[in-house]
């Protein structure tokens, strides 16, 4: 359903005025949670380059696949990087979990070649804290990007059923009524959707 900015601005009142709260894109723990997933992809992506650079150059550990599976997964979190900035979380989110999977080759190797318990530190800062900084607030964005549009779904119906209710006659065409809608003002409407 496409909204109308005028609406929208209703739908805002109707929010505060029955004091429906909740975490939004525009506010400040969203952009938080961003500026820890940019800087999440940006440590992976230097890693990566890293990583794949040397498997390049000296086919370690079966070089050719894990060279493979580390663009495959760079691929994943690249396009899950560029949609996050549409507000598109629902489609990035699983894009960082198919990219983690692709990664699973690489970890693999490491984990089973030195054992869970003798994994040196290294492999936690290069693999598992930019993980860490890209999934804990990929979910946490989708979260709250699903919560705020359903909300705001939810909201809208409300609001235009109030309105067709009040200002709805008979006689009224769909044009009559969309052209309504469309030119419609807040002012018009302090108590319509109180």
């Amino acid at each position: 359903m496409k909204h109308k900015q005028n609406i929208l601005k209703l739908v805002d009142d109707y929010q505060y005025n029955s004091a429906i709260c909740y975490p939004k894109t525009n506010e400040r723990i969203y952009c938080n949670l961003r500026g820890f997933y940019i800087v999440g992809f940006i440590y992976q992506a230097i890693f990566m380059f890293l990583l794949t650079y040397g498997q390049l150059k000296t086919h370690y550990l079966d070089g050719a696949n894990m060279f493979t599976a580390s663009v495959i997964s760079f691929v994943f979190f690249t396009a899950a990087f560029i949609l996050m900035f549409f507000k598109w979380d629902c489609i990035s989110l699983p894009l960082n979990i198919l990219g983690t999977v692709f990664l699973w080759p690489i970890m693999k190797e490491v984990l089973f070649i030195s054992g869970v318990f003798f994994i040196k530190g290294t492999f936690y800062v290069k693999h598992l804290i930019p993980l860490i900084l890209i999934l804990i607030p990929s979910i946490w964005m989708c979260i709250i990007s699903t919560r705020e549009r359903y909300l705001i779904n939810r909201d809208y119906k409300v609001v235009m059923e109030k309105l067709y209710n009040k200002h709805h006659t008979e006689e009224m065409t769909d044009e009559e009524w969309e052209e309504f809608v469309n030119t419609y003002s807040d002012t018009q409407e302090e108590k319509t959707v109180k």
